[in-house]
């Protein structure tokens, strides 16, 4: 096993292992959301139905049992049933996350386009 196959296995592992994260702003106090996709620009959630969050709110989002950690302002939110999904641009990432996120990134060919982030596809 070279670096890049131990890097991508780690990033797999990042991925189940991480599923669940922190979320803290303003308008939401802390609570537990679901990663749906991510890149190493932007992450979309899914968390129970809130009110008030908005385009420019900030996020901040941490790994559980992790040292991964980020700032993300808030690109879209749309409401579905019981849930809000929500698409950010991170602004800031720790970097051991960087390096997971970019690692998974090349093995499944994710793009912005995939978080609904591309600014011309939101009209934004």
């Amino acid at each position: 096993m070279d670096i890049h196959d131990e890097r991508r296995s780690e990033a797999r592992l990042a991925l189940y292992r991480t599923w669940n994260v922190s979320v803290e702003s303003d308008v939401l106090g802390s609570r537990v959301a679901q990663v749906l996709d991510y890149s190493p620009s932007g992450i979309k959630l899914s968390l129970a139905a809130v009110s008030g969050l908005k385009p420019g709110s900030r996020l901040a989002i941490h790994h559980p049992g992790t040292s991964c950690s980020y700032v993300a302002t808030v690109a879209w939110c749309r409401q579905q049933h019981s849930t809000t999904l929500v698409g950010a641009q991170l602004v800031q990432t720790a970097q051991p996350c960087a390096r997971r996120v970019e690692d998974t990134l090349q093995r499944t060919g994710q793009t912005m386009a995939t978080l609904g982030l591309n600014k011309k596809k939101q009209g934004l």
